[in-house]
């Protein structure tokens, strides 16, 4: 076997392949007030709200196809894991702002080692930007929670 096609069959090996399951749920937090809060020094932060209490989702450019080609591309099975082989599935919550930014990012759950958890947010954060969710036609921040599967290929 040509030794090209040797690594760049052990390359593929390696790549993760994910399981983006976006089933973007509601978290289960308390919903805000409707109006933003007041901070100390008279500023107003950013209402965060819920999948529920949208009339639209956010998106990203492109659509579903888009996030998950986007997914594919950016998430990097973890090197240190690479020896191990093992499966992981890292949910991440992050919250796309009303400007369609992507912030706020954190593994809130799934059954991975550190390394896992890392790699999620690492490639959520580098998102680009998101048509923002609406809520009776005007742009707002949503929370969003995005499950993550690393595997190893056959």
């Amino acid at each position: 076997m040509d030794q090209s096609k040797s690594h760049s069959k052990l390359y593929w090996a390696w790549i993760p392949v994910l399981s983006v399951i976006i089933g973007f749920a509601a978290c289960n937090q308390e919903s805000t007030k409707e109006d933003p809060a007041q901070t100390e020094t008279g500023a107003t932060q950013e209402q965060t709200l819920n999948a529920g209490q949208v009339d639209e989702m956010p998106e990203m450019q492109g659509g579903m196809e888009a996030l998950m080609n986007f997914m594919m591309e950016e998430v990097k099975y973890p090197e240190s894991m690479k020896e191990v082989g093992t499966e992981a599935k890292v949910v991440v919550e992050f919250t796309v702002k009303a400007d369609g930014t992507v912030g706020d990012i954190h593994a809130i759950e799934g059954d991975a080692n550190d390394a896992f958890k890392e790699e999620a947010v690492r490639a959520v954060s580098s998102m680009p930007n998101w048509e923002p969710g609406t809520k009776e036609g005007k742009p707002v921040a949503v929370k969003m929670v995005l499950p993550i599967n690393f595997m190893m290929k056959p």
